[in-house]
């Protein structure tokens, strides 16, 4: 194939098409000139849900020309087939031998997804956590409704990961056991900036947060993000442990607000965001919210606010109640705000019966019921579609 464009223009090209593995995959097929770049992205994102190719890809990174295009290996997704993972497999999950077996090209992997994986199925071999210390440059890690036989599995896990900087627990990630785990500590790690919590037990989220007290975590994480069940009164004595070092803080509250959010003690928090869902047949009750917001101490270094409202009715039903938020966050308590985000959450499946609003439209509105924040010039609304969604990377 003659070459109409000169290698630079055509690499920018496929540069674009990064996130289209279909397209890379078809230029890749273009000409022997397109298939270096294109390999280089693909070879960005591996996902691994069988042993057969996890076999493959063994076999690739001890192939001599092939070894180069393992180094753009940026994101590896582990996904453990659910129906076997719920039989007794022999050997256990796959994903235990990943590691082991894959040391020699992983040092480069930013992201690393594991996903349905039973640990109670098969102990980790005896060289799992040692391979894990190999992915050297790994600052992501996302685990998604796992099951671990034991909490020091996961803080071994942790622990082995020296550059690990964000964590998320996602889809009831869980173990069966705590035992003396608490006892264990590493003086040096985790070094957490980004905790992110999302739809996992009380038991789970409780044991992690006493035991990241006890870590370095406690001076350097900066975001958290807690979207599931949780005693109250641990998420408050967590946040006032925290104090100093956070930065951003997000909590989905579902149901009640029993106690009084004070962040005081977070002198260093910027941003605050704050989402309200219930299960009943509506929007979460804007009286309570207002009363929520009223009732919370906030540092004056919070600048932007940011307040997420699920709801399953039209927002007509509840236009009377939205200038007791307005009156709330246009008050001197939160006149150190510099924004103030008002997201207003559609269910998409609630299309079926109502034709869908014009966005544009409901935005306007909802500007017009809140007229002291529009006063103050910090006001943002937006409507948003909610979906629930594969758990992305923190």
């Amino acid at each position: 194939m003659s070459l109409l464009y000169p290698p630079e223009i055509t690499d920018q090209i496929i540069d674009c098409l990064r996130d289209d593995i279909e397209s890379l995959q078809a230029c890749a097929r273009v000409c022997h000139v397109w298939l270096p770049r294109s390999r280089h992205h693909l070879f960005s994102y591996i996902q691994i849900s069988r042993v057969s190719t996890l076999q493959k890809l063994v076999h690739l990174s001890h192939v001599p020309h092939m070894v180069p295009y393992f180094t753009s290996l940026r994101i590896l997704r582990l996904i453990e087939d659910e129906f076997r993972c719920l039989s007794v497999a022999p050997g256990g999950p796959f994903v235990h031998s990943a590691p082991p077996l894959l040391q020699t090209v992983v040092s480069t992997v930013k992201v690393l997804y594991i996903s349905c994986v039973n640990w109670m199925k098969g102990v980790p071999q005896a060289d799992f956590f040692p391979a894990i210390a190999h992915f050297s440059s790994l600052e992501s890690l996302v685990l998604d409704h796992c099951v671990f036989s034991s909490f020091r599995d996961v803080q071994h896990l942790l622990c082995a990961l020296p550059a690990l900087s964000k964590l998320k627990l996602a889809r009831m990630t869980q173990w069966v056991t705590v035992g003396d785990a608490r006892k264990i500590r590493e003086p040096e790690r985790p070094r957490l900036t980004v905790l992110d919590i999302e739809d996992c037990w009380e038991k789970e989220t409780s044991d992690l947060f006493e035991w990241l007290l006890g870590t370095p975590s406690r001076q350097t994480l900066r975001t958290l993000k807690l979207a599931t069940s949780v005693e109250e009164e641990e998420t408050h004595r967590f946040i006032s442990a925290l104090g100093p070092s956070l930065e951003h803080l997000e909590i989905h509250y579902h149901g009640g607000l029993k106690r009084i959010l004070n962040l005081e003690q977070c002198v260093a928090l910027r941003t605050l965001r704050l989402g309200f869902y219930t299960s009943n047949n509506g929007a979460y009750d804007l009286v309570k919210v207002a009363s929520f917001l009223t009732r919370t101490t906030c540092h004056f270094s919070v600048l932007h606010l940011d307040i997420r409202i699920r709801a399953l009715q039209q927002l007509e039903q509840h236009a009377g109640d939205w200038w007791l938020i307005d009156e709330v966050l246009a008050s001197p308590q939160y006149a150190h705000l510099q924004m103030a985000a008002i997201t207003w959450m559609l269910y998409k499946y609630d299309y079926r019966v109502h034709e869908p609003p014009a966005f544009a439209d409901v935005c306007r509105s909802l500007e017009r019921q809140l007229p002291g924040l529009s006063k103050c010039g910090i006001l943002g609304v937006q409507v948003r579609e909610w979906e629930i969604g594969i758990p992305q990377a923190p």
